[in-house]
């Protein structure tokens, strides 16, 4: 079954390369047009792919937030003089709590800053993908469309 896998997924990148080949071969584009195509497509496939690494980070830091303030929330509803462990590698350390409330506070502030900023990272990466994709739109609206004979007939 792995083998199986492993086969589909090594012809997936050469179905996609075909595809495109066979894309352009019914696309009439200018030689020079075509290197600009695919110098977009590149550049649109590495947005893409950070897209996908700022959304993970996002949701990384999402989560911590929530699981700081959850904290939080079940720290400030210890009565006064609990005693209270800080977990350090293996062994936990006692710690009053006021302290690790100001620790989780300052964290917490942190990972909101860092969402702020991931969020603007991912509007500014939105805005250049819409370019990118507007670039690319606009190069192929100006293709000449060859049906598939008179491509083979080129080619011969």
């Amino acid at each position: 079954r792995h083998l199986k896998l492993t086969a589909l997924r090594s012809r997936q990148p050469q179905e996609s390369i075909d595809y495109q080949r066979q894309i352009m071969q019914t696309l009439q584009l200018s030689e020079d047009k075509r290197e600009a195509y695919q110098g977009l497509q590149g550049r649109f496939q590495e947005q893409r792919t950070k897209m996908a690494m700022l959304n993970a980070q996002l949701g990384i830091a999402s989560r911590e937030e929530k699981r700081n303030k959850l904290t939080l929330t079940e720290l400030d509803a210890l009565p006064a003089g609990t005693n209270t462990y800080l977990a350090v590698g293996k062994m936990f350390v006692q710690e009053p709590c006021d302290k690790i409330i100001e620790d989780l506070a300052t964290t917490t502030k942190e990972t909101v800053s860092e969402i702020e900023k991931l969020t603007e990272q991912r509007k500014q990466l939105e805005a250049s993908m819409s370019e990118t994709e507007k670039s690319l739109k606009e190069i192929l609206s100006t293709a000449t469309v060859v049906s598939p004979e008179d491509a083979a007939n080129a080619d011969e």
